[in-house]
C-alpha cells in the first residue's frame, strides 16, 4: 500500500510501524528516530550523574556511619569501665536513669 502523503510512489508503509511514520519519508522517519535515539541516550547520561552523584553520598553516608559506630563503641567501653560491668542492658538502664534525674533537677529548678 502506498501513502497517500507519499511524492514517491514506491515508498511503502510497514504495518506494524504507528501510522505517524508512515506519512513520512524513510529519511525523515530515521531523522526522528536518530533524534529521539539522541534524547534517551542524552536521559541516560544524566540519570548516569545522578547515580553516581548518589553513589557518593551513600559512601559518605558510610563512612560516618562507620565513625559514629566506632566513637559510640569505644564511649560504652569506658562507661563500661566506670561501672564495672560489660552487661550493656545495664549501662543503658543507668543513662536512660541519669537523664531522668537530670531532667526532675531541671523540672524543681524552673517549675
Amino acid at each position: 500500500m502506498t501513502c497517500p502523503e507519499c511524492v514517491r510512489p514506491t515508498h511503502r508503509c510497514f504495518a506494524r510501524l504507528p501510522s505517524v511514520m508512515c506519512r513520512l519519508h524513510p529519511d525523515e522517519t530515521l531523522v526522528e528516530l536518530g533524534q529521539g535515539v539522541d534524547r534517551v541516550g542524552h536521559m541516560a547520561g544524566n540519570i548516569n550523574e545522578e547515580l553516581m552523584a548518589q553513589n557518593r553520598m551513600l559512601d559518605d553516608f558510610e563512612r560516618d556511619l562507620d565513625r559514629a559506630e566506632e566513637e559510640m563503641g569505644f564511649m560504652l567501653g569506658k562507661i563500661a569501665k566506670l561501672l564495672k560491668t560489660k552487661d550493656h542492658c545495664q549501662i543503658f538502664t543507668v543513662i536512660a536513669l541519669s537523664f531522668v534525674i537530670l531532667a526532675l533537677l531541671l523540672a524543681v529548678i524552673y517549675g
